[in-house]
């Protein structure tokens, strides 16, 4: 296993004495351990004989790979594909669909279960097979299969059918207006009988009206650090320690240098002309906690859908 060490942070000497665990003294002193230690205490620390992780580490991502790799149709070598089933007559998702004017709820948690799924085999492929793990990614591939996975929650446990269709609606104008914004900035020219997702995402409020649904409900734009509270909530875990988790992974995607500084791990660091350089990589520990999160997110999903894509329309058990 290769481990990507980045020179992430440049700060004065005195952020040595809390930022870098390998530092020999207080702050102003640089950390005086062989650069090339680092990386290979790193690499050993990762190998393992089986999918090159180390099982006491990266283990702790073997039940979220298993679940994503449980959906995948491994007869075909040259195209990884996967796929969550028919959805049987009658069933809660069938009758939630109904008049539902083609923007259906089960087209809402299918696409959004496929995401997730999509993220987790993404980094399953990046920790096994290319065997090599960054600092920022795997937090990013890891709040791609969370967000959605809540999302799939969220829709799946309205208490109501009613409910359901306006959360599924919700997405859809928001899909809508987004793809609209999407046609703007590159001029796109729509031909009818087609029509712009401004239109579309209008035409979704009305539709939401016409059925009796509260249509400002599905006029409002969703909000991601919310879904992954409502679906904590759901799944019962603790909403302020699940939206700390969705944080960390957003301040990784997004670049943010307080990530990297509270949740990295100091490999090394040289002195600069104006302070000092760090090489970060991934906090094992840190980086744990997000996925095994992300596992009982993506484990409801799947629980929630079998049981809606099967079972009578009842909703299913927070």
């Amino acid at each position: 296993m290769r481990v990507i060490a980045i020179p992430h942070w440049r700060s004065c000497y005195a952020w040595l004495s809390s930022s870098c665990n390998r530092c020999s003294g207080g702050a102003g002193r640089a950390c005086d351990a062989p650069r090339p230690n680092h990386y290979a205490d790193v690499r050993n620390r990762l190998r393992s004989r089986e999918y090159g992780m180390i099982q006491g580490n990266m283990g702790y991502l073997y039940p979220l790979f298993s679940i994503a790799e449980s959906l995948v149709d491994d007869e075909d070598q040259e195209h990884l594909g996967f796929g969550l089933g028919e959805i049987d007559e009658y069933s809660q998702l069938d009758v939630d669909d109904q008049g539902m004017n083609g923007m259906k709820v089960s087209t809402v948690v299918i696409h959004a279960i496929g995401a997730a799924v999509d993220h987790v085999l993404a980094l399953s492929l990046l920790v096994k097979r290319a065997g090599m793990i960054t600092n920022a990614g795997p937090w990013t591939l890891l709040r791609g299969a969370m967000e959605p996975a809540a999302l799939a929650v969220w829709v799946l446990n309205g208490a109501s059918r009613d409910v359901r269709r306006e959360r599924a609606l919700r997405v859809w104008r928001q899909d809508m207006e987004d793809r609209g914004k999407w046609e703007d900035d590159i001029s796109f020219v729509v031909t009818p009988p087609a029509k712009r997702g401004a239109t579309r995402a209008g035409e979704i409020v009305s539709h939401a009206t016409s059925m009796k649904l509260r249509a400002n409900q599905v006029a409002t734009r969703l909000n991601y650090s919310d879904l992954v509270v409502h679906a904590a909530e759901i799944i019962g875990l603790n909403k302020n320690v699940i939206r700390a988790h969705w944080r960390a992974s957003s301040g990784f995607a997004h670049g943010r240098s307080w990530t990297s500084i509270r949740l990295s791990s100091a490999d090394s660091a040289r002195r600069t002309r104006d302070g000092v350089e760090f090489s970060m990589s991934l906090a094992e520990a840190e980086h744990r906690k997000l996925a095994e999160a992300t596992t009982a997110f993506l484990a409801r999903a799947l629980d929630d859908y079998a049981a809606a894509a099967h079972g009578p329309g009842a909703a299913p058990t927070p």
